[in-house]
């Protein structure tokens, strides 16, 4: 998983540098509900999640956000189209 993370991730940044970026302080478990639920809102989204934590207090990172939901959203659109390749089959 590790692998296919770091190769999503690389093929999302394309021609973008590594750079030292502004390191911010986010709640990583309300970074992941945002992207679920921006996800949620594309025309044929074929997964359905189940996220049900609802105390993010203890959840802080320092870090990027925006490349976190990137990552997510790579993730969520590989699996949803492995998913429609099996049911071609």
């Amino acid at each position: 998983m590790v692998t296919t993370v770091n190769e999503l991730t690389m093929e999302s940044a394309g021609n973008i540098g590594f750079r030292n970026r502004e390191q911010i302080r986010y709640n990583i478990l309300s970074t992941i509900q945002n992207t679920i639920e921006l996800y949620s809102l594309k025309e044929k989204a074929n997964l359905d999640f189940i996220f049900t934590r609802k105390d993010y207090s203890d959840y802080e990172c320092l870090g990027d956000p925006i490349i976190l939901k990137q990552i997510f959203l790579d993730i969520f659109n590989t699996i949803e189209a492995q998913s429609s390749d099996c049911l071609q089959r």
